[in-house]
């Protein structure tokens, strides 16, 4: 009988309701910082519609991404690269769309990742079924905006979203503050 070791990683998610307010950005100085400080991150992609992670990476995308492991079609070993300057681990999310595909089963695929310390999860803008399924995964939350209406509209309802199922929020960083 093989004994199943229990988890003993942080993952992270970095969420917001609204596009372009930073989320890949910080997701990857998250995953650099905590890398640097000598610890083993691993940085999922999670926006299967318009990945970024690997361009903010200078990586070009492969054939084999998040969607193939949830499709069962790969293993997460032949998903993850490594970008070379930092050694940085990522899971990211192929440039091929692939209609049909969700991140209903993303936290048992999550559950089994026991070879990193954190998984820092870039998710896609909004509020959607794919995002509640990351907010589902994680053990905390950043939730990210910018200084304006909609998007501090767009984080409260994050805010609200992550109380309601019980989920931590850590932070909430505000980006491209002026004045």
């Amino acid at each position: 009988m093989r004994v199943k070791k229990a988890r003993s990683n942080r993952i992270i998610g970095v969420v917001s309701g609204k596009g372009g307010v930073g989320k890949s950005f910080l997701s990857v100085n998250i995953t650099t910082l905590l890398k640097r400080m000598g610890k083993n991150p691993l940085i999922v992609d999670c926006d299967l519609s318009n990945p970024s992670v690997g361009l903010h990476l200078g990586l070009s995308y492969g054939n084999v991404g998040i969607q193939e492991v949830l499709m069962n079609k790969n293993k997460i070993g032949e998903a993850v690269v490594v970008q070379p300057q930092t050694g940085i681990r990522i899971l990211p999310a192929s440039l091929k769309y692939r209609p049909g595909i969700g991140l209903k089963k993303l936290r048992n695929l999550l559950q089994g990742m026991n070879d990193y310390d954190y998984i820092v999860i870039d998710a896609p803008p909004g509020i959607t079924e794919d995002v509640e399924h990351i907010i589902d995964a994680c053990d905390e939350l950043l939730i990210i905006t910018t200084p304006d209406i909609p998007s501090v509209t767009s984080a409260a309802k994050m805010v609200d979203l992550c109380k309601d199922v019980g989920r931590k929020v850590t932070g909430i960083i505000v980006n491209r503050v002026t004045d």
